[in-house]
């Protein structure tokens, strides 16, 4: 059932206009039926206290990211480039480049502590152990993360930390040839922080890896990290001993037979963070044949010739075609809505009416596919936690759009 009244809806409005599917993801305990989850990988989330929890492969992940949520955690795959994220397995000089890399002045100033049951990670397995690096004699200490990689592609950083006395500590990317790229500071709260990097430009194409510039004086506590073989951090991949990959969640509604022809409303909530891939689009929601020919589709405009954000296709003929780039939301929420029914397409966007009353025919023979996140055919999926996604079988008047 509907869990509130929108506004500008009545009781009767809420009688008569009744979804055919509403799945509220932020309340859920476990994905409804008909829809499947699979991912061949176990994968991280977050809950409501930032802390991470672990979901195991094909396990959905319903909860948080990022602070974004409740809902449905929904990315593509992406590689960790570092050979550990935490120091859960191996000794120090594992951890870090070189016999001496955790060292200053033939001190050792990195150990690991593994009793810190506050550590955002604690839920995991030996989620209490982190690395403690206590730099309290003079010089700048500089230590690199193991691991790497070969290519010019962009990359992220992600740092959780707890910076416990002295000056802020700088994360570089370096390469073995000697080059450096500053990408900024740990902030110095006190507290536990999660601090991300994004479209981290690599520069030259030799073995890139993690620095942190520890200065004098100066205690830090680190959890976990990452870096991640993508222009935007998705969630942390849980390494050990060696770089790995969290693959890709699909979601599947194994029915796909709920799709009215004549008319209907789809709306979809969601958060997204991320617009990676800078020659295509990201797919939010897909309906259609499994094709391009015949499909309803909601995606992201992150293409500089102008895909449209909202299109619905019949005979692979355009029906409904709306850019939405100047709209287009990064770290935020979405709420949009689509009504059809023939010669009258309506679109809302956070609650206000974009357009209305556009001519055109609805798409019919829709019963080959369907993609939450993703299109069927392979084409770029998306990053994002999901909210909510209804259906109506039929097209919602425009006052009733804008309060979905």
């Amino acid at each position: 059932m509907l869990e509130r009244l929108g506004r500008g809806m009545s009781a009767c409005d809420l009688r008569s206009n009744m979804p055919a599917i509403n799945w509220n993801f932020g309340i859920a305990t476990a994905l409804p039926s008909p829809l499947s989850l699979s991912r061949a990988s176990a994968a991280l989330y977050q809950n409501s206290s930032g802390e991470w929890l672990s979901a195991s492969a094909h396990q959905p992940r319903l909860g948080y990211l990022f602070g974004f949520g409740p809902g449905l955690v929904r990315e593509e795959t992406v590689s960790a480039l570092n050979n550990y994220a935490r120091p859960s397995s191996g000794a120090v000089n594992d951890h870090f480049l070189g016999s001496t890399s955790a060292q200053l002045l033939g001190r050792s100033i990195t150990s690991i502590n593994t009793g810190v049951t506050s550590a955002p990670t604690h839920n995991l397995n030996n989620g209490a152990y982190v690395w403690d690096i206590d730099h309290d004699i003079s010089g700048t200490a500089e230590l690199a993360l193991s691991g790497g990689t070969a290519d010019t592609d962009p990359k992220s950083i992600m740092v959780h930390y707890k910076h416990i006395t002295g000056s802020a500590v700088t994360v570089y990317l370096k390469d073995y040839s000697g080059s450096t790229i500053s990408i900024g500071t740990l902030g110095t709260s006190g507290s536990w922080e999660l601090s991300r990097f994004d479209d981290v430009a690599a520069g030259n194409s030799n073995a890139h890896y993690i620095v942190l510039d520890i200065p004098e004086g100066t205690q830090i506590q680190i959890a976990l990290v990452n870096l991640q073989d993508s222009k935007y951090c998705t969630s942390p991949i849980d390494c050990s001993e060696a770089p790995a990959a969290r693959t890709a969640d699909t979601i599947s509604d194994g029915s796909a037979d709920w799709y009215n022809a004549g008319a209907g409303t789809f709306a979809l909530s969601y958060w997204d963070w991320a617009a990676d891939h800078a020659n295509d689009f990201q797919s939010y929601l897909y309906i259609g044949d499994g094709g391009n020919t015949n499909r309803i589709e909601l995606a992201k405009n992150v293409n500089p010739e102008g895909e449209a954000l909202v299109r619905i296709r019949l005979s692979n003929t355009t029906q409904f075609d709306y850019d939405l780039s100047a709209l287009s939301v990064v770290n935020g929420f979405t709420n949009v809505a689509i009504a059809y029914m023939q010669d009258d397409f309506a679109f809302a966007y956070n609650n206000s009416i974009i357009a209305t009353d556009i001519s055109g025919t609805p798409p019919s023979n829709m019963s080959g596919g369907f993609g939450l996140g993703s299109r069927p055919n392979g084409l770029i999926p998306a990053s994002m936690v999901i909210a909510k996604l209804s259906y109506y079988n039929t097209r919602l008047e425009n006052n009733i759009l804008e309060s979905l």
